[in-house]
């Protein structure tokens, strides 16, 4: 894998918080290997805020940012959120590349 980044454009990572630097794809060694290297972290919440250490996925983002109330629960059921438009986990890497 290593041999691939020293080679590549984009490093792009949705995983845990902090799961990336423990596993020995943190930014840090891999701008050594790679100066040029452009770095994609995809977290559910923003560094320095109260949740950033919070593993996140499709349900949590949608209730945290409050998507749940208009996309619907089932009657008061335990279900997830449901979805019509493409929210979070299902269309975050679209948006990464039009931000980029």
């Amino acid at each position: 894998m290593y041999d691939l980044i020293k080679k590549a454009d984009v490093f792009v990572e949705n995983i845990a918080p902090g799961s990336a630097e423990r596993n020995g794809f943190g930014w840090e060694k891999l701008h050594a290997m790679n100066p040029k290297l452009i770095y994609a972290s995809l977290k559910g919440f923003n560094e320095g805020s109260r949740f950033e250490d919070v593993k996140d996925f499709e349900p949590v983002a949608q209730s945290a940012g409050g998507a749940a109330s208009a996309t619907g629960w089932n009657e008061g059921k335990t279900n997830v959120p449901t979805q019509s438009t493409a929210l979070g986990d299902s269309n975050s890497g679209m948006h990464l590349t039009i931000v980029f």
